[in-house]
């Protein structure tokens, strides 16, 4: 990656985005069962954070001009107390002052959690995740160096990376053949962007506009740190069997991602009406980051590769059944045959030579969705660790039990689910703002998504 480098339009809205209550931090935590080997664990996250350029560079601010400036080889390695061993930690991250990947872990000498935060800007969930893949490894083989001091050891294939595919990331072949022949169905997304801005959705637990400002000015003054650090929530929900889902969704001839965000949006309505909150003509809008990385990008260090594209309902509308079903899968059709994912990343370059440019979108006093709903797949499905019985990868003396994305909750967004496979199980992951919600209601919101789920599986 040559240097110095402007910032995509998205990695600067996403800088922008990013305040000292509310962090664009995207936290990759992973728990393992076993004792730590500490050398060979500052070893391997030096090797697997110096793997990926973006997370150990700094920016060079100048008004509104932003540049990827320096480069540290120095990764950011913290240990913390033992509390954190359960307790979800992230923390803002200030590009402008320290670089975009760091390492926060807790152990006491049984168990361990290694939550690996990076600014959003230099990496999404799947980046985040490569970055954990690429230390499993190293930590493997770092164990196994150690272990083996007379023999020379068998050591796990480490994954190539190409640095130089950065400078190409911003690159989605706008000008190819290919892209300029579906211009005049591109113009379906500029219907998609005056829907998007006149839509006005509410907040997952309604909120007076007065709250929303309020929201707005929280940070404007620094939390206490005993605050900050008890913030974000995070519950994780162990759904059920991925191949009966993706039976199921091959009988419905839709995709495994749509049965999950059907039983979300009707989950959601649920615990909203159990609990009273707004009404049936309120709008929930579901917000989801969609993959750009092809092929070629196989080899692409951690970046954000990312765009978003929004899902909006009536609430009366979110009832289980086929009508909300097939209208997901009929938006996600024209979402997806008319690359409509770039849309957003169109109207960040329009917005960059308006007046305020892109901080003038990443407001605090409005409701830009409801919920944010990612499927990060199978993350570690092509690992060369070995696992056991249960599916579980082996990481050198531990063994990983399970794995959350703490997702970047955005100023009037109180939720987010993340949806992943590990161990032949399907996982969501709920990171919700415990500043509005409670645990309890958290949890039933988790349980009534989980139950639609199940319910979906079980009478069809």
């Amino acid at each position: 990656m040559q240097l110095p480098a402007p910032l995509l339009n998205f990695e600067q809205y996403l800088y922008w985005d990013d305040y000292t209550n509310h962090p664009n931090t995207i936290g990759c935590r992973i728990r393992l069962s076993g004792r730590v080997d500490e050398p060979a664990l500052k070893v391997s996250s030096e090797k697997a954070l110096t793997m990926h350029p973006l997370l150990r560079t700094r920016l060079a601010v100048k008004g509104s001009r932003l540049r990827w400036s320096e480069v540290s080889d120095s990764p950011i390695i913290v240990r913390l107390e033992e509390r954190f061993l359960t307790q979800p930690y992230v923390k803002k991250i200030d590009l402008s002052k320290e670089i975009g990947g760091q390492l926060h872990w807790a152990s006491d000498g049984r168990n361990a959690t290694l939550n690996f935060l990076m600014h959003h800007a230099t990496a999404d969930g799947l980046g985040g995740l490569q970055v954990v893949s690429d230390w499993m490894t190293a930590y493997a083989n770092e164990t196994s160096l150690n272990h083996n001091s007379d023999s020379t050891p068998k050591l796990a294939k480490v994954r190539r990376v190409d640095s130089d595919l950065l400078d190409s990331r911003g690159n989605h072949g706008f000008l190819s053949w290919k892209f300029l022949k579906k211009i005049p169905k591109q113009m379906i997304g500029l219907l998609g962007v005056w829907e998007f801005l006149r839509n006005r959705p509410v907040s997952l637990k309604p909120v007076s506009e007065s709250e929303i400002v309020s929201e707005a000015t929280v940070d404007d003054k620094v939390q206490p740190k005993s605050l900050r650090e008890t913030y974000p929530g995070l519950e994780t929900i162990e759904v059920g069997s991925i191949d009966e889902l993706q039976t199921l969704a091959n009988k419905e001839s839709v995709t495994a991602n749509d049965l999950v965000l059907h039983n979300i949006f009707v989950g959601v309505a649920n615990w909203r009406r159990e609990l009273e909150y707004g009404s049936d003509d309120d709008l929930l809008r579901i917000m989801v980051p969609m993959n750009l990385r092809t092929i070629r990008d196989r080899y692409l260090p951690a970046a954000n590769k990312a765009s978003l594209v929004s899902l909006d309902r009536k609430q009366a509308k979110c009832v289980a059944g086929k009508e909300l079903l097939d209208s997901i899968r009929f938006q996600m059709n024209v979402i997806q045959n008319n690359d409509l994912g770039f849309t957003f990343l169109h109207m960040l370059g329009l917005y960059r030579w308006l007046p305020g440019g892109l901080q003038r979108i990443a407001r605090k006093d409005r409701v830009g969705s409801t919920v944010l709903v990612t499927n990060l797949g199978e993350p570690f499905k092509r690992t060369v660790l070995p696992k056991d019985q249960c599916g579980k990868v082996i990481v050198g003396d531990m063994r990983l039990e399970g794995f959350d994305l703490i997702a970047p909750l955005r100023p009037n967004t109180h939720a987010a689910f993340a949806i992943y496979r590990y161990a032949d199980k399907l996982m969501i992951s709920l990171t919700y703002n415990n500043r509005v919600i409670s645990k309890q209601e958290a949890n039933r919101l988790g349980e009534l998504v989980k139950i639609e789920i199940q319910q979906h599986l079980n009478t069809t």
